[in-house]
């Protein structure tokens, strides 16, 4: 009896486990092409998959740099802090350029940290490098997402 309560008691564990994970689950709006919805996961940061981002549809800032550079962290902060307000319409990614050496000869990326605005078609359309402010970024956001 009493691994039989055990058994119950684990998969009713199991499945509120993956029914918890399923909340960090995303819906995109699905490209004109597609005709299809997608499901994007976020990370534990709160973070989409750059290259699953920018082929979704939605708008996509994504942070390059390395996760040991002291502006990279404070700009990694910032666009953390700005999920909340602009997580229905905004993707954000985050690329570490020390596990995907490809990306910053893709794009080009001279700076650390380099976030860059795409937009629905997955195309660049604007770029900070250097150093960033929270205000900057709300400013940018502000100014050119909502009007692309």
């Amino acid at each position: 009896m009493n691994k039989l309560l055990t058994i119950l008691l684990l998969t009713f564990l199991l499945t509120s486990c993956n029914h918890a994970s399923n909340s960090n689950r995303t819906k995109a709006t699905p490209g004109e092409e597609k005709g299809y919805e997608m499901f994007l996961f976020k990370n534990e940061e709160g973070y989409v998959e750059f290259y699953e981002a920018i082929k979704s549809g939605h708008m996509v800032i994504a942070k390059f740099g390395l996760d040991i550079c002291t502006g990279c962290i404070e700009a990694n902060q910032i666009l953390m802090s700005l999920m909340p307000t602009y997580d229905k319409a905004i993707y954000f990614s985050k690329v570490d350029l020390m596990e995907d050496r490809e990306a910053e000869k893709n794009y080009n990326i001279k700076m650390m940290p380099t976030i860059i605005f795409f937009g629905k078609d997955g195309k660049e359309f604007y770029r900070l490098e250097g150093t960033v402010t929270k205000e900057l970024i709300v400013d940018k956001i502000e100014s050119i997402c909502w009007s692309y």
